[in-house]
């Protein structure tokens, strides 16, 4: 039996099963598409069976029976195979082209990609600098490429199927299985945030309706009807406590109120403001002016 050398051996096995394509490195050993062919074909004896090509079709658009029978109705159900293959644009198409040179047909490929898992996987290059995979079975001695010219969305498919191939249909559906738990936790925590914010805003609506109406029915109703309990003032003349008060983002949850007044504007544009604030219980009423040039206060009384 002719044995691989340690370096070549270690050189195909290192990268036995990836999570996907692009954890593949090339080939250590043969590195182009001839060199291994040809060695793995002459010099070690390995029967080659043939290529998949993969791209993605709007016509015409299939995938062979051998490679399709890696995904169990189970898998498909957990992974969402359906609404993957409805959210393509465009399907992927698995051309199967069998090794006629050793007299595989494709019924022998199909049962091969179907039954068969792959003992190793690598990598190598062509002289246009095309990546083709290479599959292998040692203990049956053969070995397939796959040549990819697909958009990045189906290597979705096709890393799903080398991980059943490499892994076993059991432990990749224990894995998915820990995914969709991990995905539904995800998105229950997302849900619960996002619960949490609408309460918070719904709160901080409440509070600002519940402001403004006081606005309207306490402050704007004592000013109006009795102005002289208003000092004039400046804004720094105000006690600390209620400037403070005031600058609050969230005046609605203090005990001070502020209603607006317009007076006047002029030819650039700005506009001038009567502030009155006073306590919840109108104990402390001060009015002082205020200059707005943005045209983004909000006022009541214009």
């Amino acid at each position: 039996m002719n044995v691989l050398k340690f370096n070549e051996y270690t050189s195909l096995n290192e990268n036995f099963s990836p999570k996907t394509l692009e954890n593949i490195e090339i080939n250590k050993a043969y590195p182009t598409y001839a060199e291994f062919k040809k060695n793995m074909i002459t010099k070690h004896h390995f029967k080659f069976l043939g290529t998949l090509y993969c791209e993605e079709k709007t016509v015409n658009a299939f995938v062979p029976e051998g490679f399709e029978n890696v995904f169990t109705e189970r898998i498909k159900d957990i992974w969402g195979y359906k609404d993957y293959m409805l959210r393509l644009y465009r399907h992927p198409n698995i051309n199967m082209i069998p090794n006629s040179d050793y007299g595989v047909s494709y019924d022998d490929f199909n049962k091969i990609l179907s039954e068969d898992n792959i003992e190793e996987i690598t990598s190598c290059k062509t002289k246009t600098n095309k990546t083709y995979y290479i599959f292998f079975n040692r203990k049956k001695k053969y070995f397939y490429f796959m040549q990819v010219s697909t958009p990045i969305e189906s290597y979705e498919l096709l890393d799903l199927w080398i991980n059943i191939k490499t892994k076993g249909e059991d432990a990749v559906y224990k894995e998915l299985c820990v995914e969709e738990e991990e995905r539904r936790k995800r998105e229950e925590e997302r849900r619960k945030k996002e619960d949490e914010k609408k309460r918070e805003e719904q709160k901080k609506k409440e509070a600002k309706e519940k402001y403004d109406e006081r606005v309207e029915t306490i402050l704007k109703k004592d000013v109006e009807e009795h102005p002289e309990n208003y000092k004039r003032c400046k804004f720094y003349e105000l006690p600390e406590k209620m400037k403070k008060e005031l600058d609050r983002d969230d005046i609605e949850n203090s005990n001070y109120l502020k209603y607006y007044v317009f007076k006047s504007s002029d030819w650039y544009w700005r506009k001038y403001y009567d502030v009155y604030v006073n306590d919840i219980n109108l104990t402390d009423g001060y009015v002082y002016e205020v200059v707005d040039t943005s045209d983004e206060l909000k006022y009541s009384g214009d």
